[in-house]
């Protein structure tokens, strides 16, 4: 049994593709648009939406990476070990115990209570104006609360009720909720 071999674009398909390259090139000089924006064109055109949409976002990164400083997840994750390293505390209190520290915290920019100052405010406007993010978070410092020894409770999607399965320890009690 002899496997198959991939069939190479003839000459007339690898024309078309040529022609093709030429008609965006000519539509680019025509119209002062640039590569990216005519390709991306022409794919959806041609129904390649997911294609069209990597351009889009090479675009947009391509902006963004030239106009604005950047963090990376590596970089944030440290900087919450660094935190917590720097920050933890263990309270003890009435025979109960948790752990305390700082992380940074990150929130959606329409969850934000607070105003920030009419500089962050101008730099925002800028950073909309551009078009390129898909959303803004403000990181700020929280205190987080660990509790050791928790609950466990189970959960079914369109119900708000949680339901018990299990406790270990006493720092937190069910009887402590259901009594509330």
């Amino acid at each position: 049994m002899q496997g198959e071999k991939a069939t190479k674009p003839s000459l007339v398909e690898a024309g078309e593709r040529a022609s093709l390259l030429q008609e965006v090139i000519k539509k680019t000089v025509d119209h002062g648009a640039s590569a990216g924006d005519v390709l991306k064109d022409e794919l959806e055109s041609l129904g390649m939406k997911g294609a069209a949409k990597r351009i889009d976002v090479a675009k947009r990164l391509a902006v963004a990476y030239a106009k604005y400083g950047f963090v990376t997840q590596k970089k944030i994750d440290a900087f919450n070990d660094k935190l917590r390293k720097e920050s933890i505390n263990v309270v003890k209190d009435h025979g109960r115990s948790w752990t305390e520290f700082k992380r940074l915290r990150f929130t959606d920019i329409g969850q934000y209570d607070k105003i920030p100052p009419p500089a962050a405010l101008a730099r925002l406007r800028e950073a909309v104006k551009d078009g390129i993010f898909d959303r803004f978070e403000v990181a700020d410092i929280e205190w987080v609360k660990e509790v050791p020894d928790p609950i466990i409770f189970g959960r079914i999607d369109g119900c708000e009720d949680r339901f018990f399965i299990a406790q270990w320890d006493d720092d937190v009690k069910i009887e402590d909720i259901i009594g509330v």
